[in-house]
């Protein structure tokens, strides 16, 4: 054995790094959506070791906590709440995979949920709805402006 020479097993990247994951949920009205979700992790520094010994692919472990929290969560919301709760969430999201990481070495530094894409049939339906408020203020307007016109037209006989 030559003791100049060293055998190196492999490399540990310090660096915060992103992943990106999108899962598909049922919402509690039972509407299907895709949630973006970006985790942004890194090694911790005393534990470099754990972390190359450990895991072989860190990205898989950190992607099935997140599945799994993400299942258990969000049915417990309707799609309007799911878009005002993303943060609690992705904030609840985080903390339950960085205390599940912590052991194998990986700090898990943010957890953010960037789009929320519901069905695409639930989406035109959502148009559609928007369309017709939309519709039904512009004819309220319409009328009113009439009626506006009217009482002038009146008013200058």
């Amino acid at each position: 054995v030559d003791p100049c020479r060293v055998n190196v097993a492999g490399t540990v990247s310090l660096r915060a790094q992103q992943t990106n994951i999108v899962i598909e949920s049922k919402t509690k009205e039972n509407v299907f959506v895709k949630l973006h979700i970006q985790v942004t992790y890194q090694v911790l520094p005393g534990a470099i070791d754990v972390a190359f010994f450990y895991l072989s692919n860190p990205i898989v472990q950190i992607e099935a906590y997140v599945r799994s929290n993400i299942r258990a969560i969000i049915p417990s919301f309707n799609l309007d709440e799911l878009y005002l709760e993303r943060r609690s969430i992705a904030a609840k999201i985080k903390v339950s995979v960085d205390d599940r990481m912590d052991e194998f070495g990986y700090d898990v530094m943010d957890v953010l949920i960037s789009n929320i894409e519901p069905d695409s049939g639930v989406r035109k339906i959502m148009d559609d709805v928007l369309a017709s408020r939309r519709l039904q203020v512009a004819e309220a307007d319409s009328v009113a402006a009439e009626c506006i016109i009217r009482i002038k037209r009146a008013e200058a006989n």
